[in-house]
């Protein structure tokens, strides 16, 4: 049986499945019966312009875009280094954004022009169906009053429910938050910025029913919050770099949260720096902690079910991985063991099925200790090496082994 066997009613349902792009490439010009399903007026339209030539882009540009705007309901541009100035090269055709009607996904990928990124947030507010608008690896050098109006202008937009901004500011160490309310927002991302617990606040209190969150903090990231409560978040991503101290107390504004992925790395030189700030307590104890032949690692299993029981009550999944350090070889073993029974209690493993796994390296060269919940959730996975060791709390050791969200391997 061939595919042009099938009735066009079953091809039309397959097309369902694959981009525009790929269709095109694949069957347009094949025959004439391919073509008027391609055209089909049933057909709404999912292209992904990421890996193809500016003479494909030109092609479907002429055969689609032009002439079906108001049928397209999914675009992902990108402007890497083989379609340079692919967005610009579309305005210059004078069509603008707003054309797409019906356009439901906006996705940008390596963008690095304000002007282009401004214009088209601009033209989002004339798109009455949008509800997920993506920027991806976007590099660009602002002012905080260019950023702020960015900022503020995304969450002008109406129908906006789903919002991913990964943008890299030259020069900027954190995040700014709108200054306007955003009726509809809610899920968001806000990644390769740090966002300080002011910012958070303010970024909350204009977006009432934001319920998913995805933020990166530092060590910079408390002030005093013990008084405000986070009641409308349910699911929590969060990467945390030297702020293991901040984390219960952020956590504590959080009642009703579900879904909680953290991502912890406690570096040498940040505990340091808690402890002359005064973030430990001035004694033998902590100061001995901290030293660079000693192994401590500040939020261990004992000290996470404190903080799920007595603050996250609606708490039903829980993905960490964290980082630590370990100098002194002889003692590593040791170290993973302790830590691995603070994650052996009946609330891990009976109550919960939480298990997690340690791995790490007994060389000097390798003071790095992972630990993560089974099975790995993250994009990134560490420690490639024939000499790595692993533990973990699950009953079957050989279980779990499977990466299904990996992207990046270190």
């Amino acid at each position: 049986m061939n595919l042009e066997s099938f009735p066009n009613e079953i091809l039309l349902y397959l097309f369902e499945f694959l981009d525009d792009v790929h269709i095109f490439q694949a069957f347009y010009g094949l025959n004439n019966r391919f073509n008027s399903l391609l055209f089909s007026s049933s057909r709404n339209y999912h292209f992904d312009f990421q890996s193809i030539s500016k003479n494909t882009f030109s092609s479907i540009f002429s055969l689609y875009i032009c002439k079906f705007p108001d049928r397209i309901t999914s675009i992902r541009f990108s402007n890497n280094d083989e379609l340079q100035d692919l967005i610009q090269h579309l305005f210059c055709r004078s069509l603008l954004i707003r054309s797409f009607s019906n356009l439901r996904l906006l996705s940008f990928d390596h963008m690095s022009s304000y002007e282009t990124i401004k214009e088209i947030i601009s033209e989002c507010h004339f798109i009455p169906h949008l509800t997920y608008l993506r920027f991806n690896k976007c590099y660009m050098s602002l002012t905080n009053g260019r950023y702020q109006l960015l900022i503020d202008n995304i969450w002008q937009i109406p129908k906006l429910i789903r919002c991913h901004v990964d943008i890299s500011f030259h020069g900027r160490i954190h995040y700014l938050s709108p200054t306007i309310t955003s009726s509809y927002l809610k899920y968001l991302t806000i990644q390769s910025v740090n966002i300080q617990f002011s910012d958070l606040l303010r970024l909350i209190i204009h977006t009432p029913h934001l319920t998913h969150l995805s933020i990166e903090i530092n060590e910079y990231f408390m002030n005093d919050i013990s008084l405000y409560r986070l009641e409308s978040i349910v699911s929590l991503k969060l990467y945390a770099r030297d702020a293991s101290f901040a984390i219960e107390k952020f956590l504590t504004c959080m009642p009703n949260l579900r879904h909680l992925t953290i991502e912890l790395l406690n570096t040498y030189l940040g505990k340091i720096r808690h402890w002359l700030y005064g973030r430990y307590e001035y004694n033998s104890d902590h100061y001995t902690n901290i030293r660079r032949d000693r192994f401590y690692i500040e939020i261990n299993g004992y000290q996470w079910k404190k903080i799920i029981v007595n603050h996250l009550p609606k708490l039903n999944t829980f993905q960490l991985k964290m980082k630590e350090y370990c100098w002194n070889c002889d003692m590593k073993e040791n170290h993973v063991d302790t830590l691995l029974q603070s994650f052996s209690t009946n609330f891990w493993i009976r109550d919960h099925r939480w298990f997690v796994r340690c791995k790490w390296i007994n060389d000097q060269q390798w003071a790095s200790i992972y630990l993560y919940t089974l099975p790995h959730s993250f994009d990134r996975y560490t420690i490639l090496h024939p000499l790595m060791l692993s533990k973990s709390t699950s009953p079957n050791e050989i279980d779990y082994w499977c990466c299904d969200h990996l992207q990046k391997l270190q």
